[in-house]
Formats: C-alpha cells, structure tokens, sequence
C-alpha cells in the first residue's frame, strides 16, 4: 500500500470512529445521566526521506530533514464528565446526585455496577430498580421501598432514604454511592452502567453530604450532558470530513492504477 492511500484510508477510519461516537451522541441525547462521548486522534508515525536535505533560508543554506506523515490514528476515546442539567419529575423514585459520585446497583454475579441515570422505578417486590431492572444498592442491600410507601418516599443530602408515618421519620436504607480516581477509566456497558478497571482504580465510597462531596435529591433525575446544537455541528463536520476521505482514498487509487498502467507499458 502506497503512503498517499495509507494517509487517506487512516483519515477514513479517524473520521468513521467520530461520526461513530457523534451519533451515539445524539441518539442519547435525552437519555437521563447521559455522558458526551468524544475520540481524540493523534498523527501517526513519520519516515525521514531524506536526511541531509538543503533548503533555503534568510541567513542562507540550511541541513534539515524531510519527514512524510502517515496520516492520523485513533488516540482514546473520553467522557465529557460535565454534569448535566437537573429535571423536576415530582417523582418519587427519580433520584439526583448533584456532584461527583455513582449509584451502585446489582448485577449477575454478585458484581456491582455503576450509574449516573437515577430515574429508578419499584418492581412488583417493591425494590428501587434502574430501568434494565436491576437492583439499586444501599449501605443496608438492596434497597426496599414498598408499593405503599412510594408516594411519601423521601430523601435528605446524604443519601438516607425515608418515609414519614404519623409524623415519625422512618429509615429505609441509605444510598451507596462510589467515586473513582479516573472515571474515564471505567468500563461502559448497557443502559447506563460502568464498571470498575484497573484503569479507574476501585471505587471509593462517597459520604455525600460532607463538605466537597456530593448531594442526593429526589423527584428530580439528572439530564444527558450533550449539547445538541454543538452535537448538530460537530456531526456535520465530521460528515462533510468523512466524504472528502472517501474521495481522496477513490482518487488515490485511480491514480496509482494509471500510473501502474503506464510502468507496466514501458
């Protein structure tokens, strides 16, 4: 493969893995607890082509090198952790963290995993579950509610989940929410949930409500992050990048077959 095609079909690939994550974007775009993807790339490898070439300068003749890139490559793929802006439901099983942290919920196994989608629902036990069905966690197991007491649920800043009877505050459970070193190290899975890598380092239990930690509301959910006009532009762009590729790696090709025809000819 000739160095102009192998430029042209990276470019391909970079661009194809934009428009990838861009309309994955805009697909989430209303999902609840939603973070904006983005893929970085980064230019690829160079060949010195000639080591002692002479160009000229304003204080003469100077040595230098000549370099021929390879194209691009596709770098890593990255989170926008912005929070996203908070939705009034009135709810009760709608949940919010306001800050850095994630629900734990239970997954096959015995494994947990994490989300930032709190619009949770009861199923027909009367256990708070995400919208996949699996159980939210608490500092006390899975978190029970009951049918009975979803209309008077409460929640206080620090996670403690609540009704009132005649007055008197009774405790259900109390959230358990984790932090990570690195959240962009942490592994995406299906309907919202992330698990813990090497790369994220293990979760660290937050104590939300503190001082510099994070806040939990109720009847309320946290939106996706993704800024759709942006998400509109960005998409056209790398459209309009990704068809210009193609073309170059059409050209390229038609080019190198005529020139092999007439190498072939002589």
């Amino acid at each position: 493969m000739s160095t102009a095609l192998g430029v042209a079909i990276s470019a391909v690939r970079a661009a194809k893995a934009q428009l990838d994550a861009v309309s994955h974007n805009l697909a989430n775009q209303s999902t609840a607890g939603y973070k904006a993807v983005d893929v970085q790339t980064l230019d690829s490898f160079y060949t010195n082509v000639q080591k002692s070439a002479i160009h000229k300068a304003d204080n003469g003749h100077v040595p230098s090198s000549v370099y021929v890139g390879h194209g691009s490559e596709i770098a890593s793929s990255t989170r926008n952790l912005e929070e996203g802006s908070h939705k009034a439901t009135n709810i009760p099983s709608d949940f919010l963290i306001s800050g850095n942290g994630y629900f734990n919920v239970a997954l096959p196994g015995g494994n947990v995993g994490y989300t930032r989608n709190g619009s949770f629902s009861l199923d027909n036990e009367g256990y708070l579950i995400t919208k996949s069905g699996a159980k939210v966690l608490g500092q006390d197991g899975e978190i029970m509610i009951g049918s009975q007491n979803l209309s008077k649920l409460e929640v206080s800043e620090d996670g403690t989940i609540f009704v009132k009877v005649n007055g008197e505050k009774q405790v259900l459970n109390k959230f358990a929410i984790s932090r990570f070193v690195n959240e962009n190290g942490m592994q995406p899975e299906k309907n919202g949930i992330f698990l813990e890598t090497e790369t994220s380092g293990a979760a660290v239990a937050a104590v939300p409500g503190e001082m510099g930690e994070c806040k939990i509301f109720n009847n309320r959910f946290e939106n996706s992050n993704v800024d759709l006009s942006d998400t509109i532009n960005s998409f056209m762009d790398i459209q309009l990048l990704y068809e210009w590729a193609l073309r170059v790696v059409e050209y390229v090709n038609k080019m190198e077959k005529k020139s092999n025809e007439i190498l072939s000819d002589r």
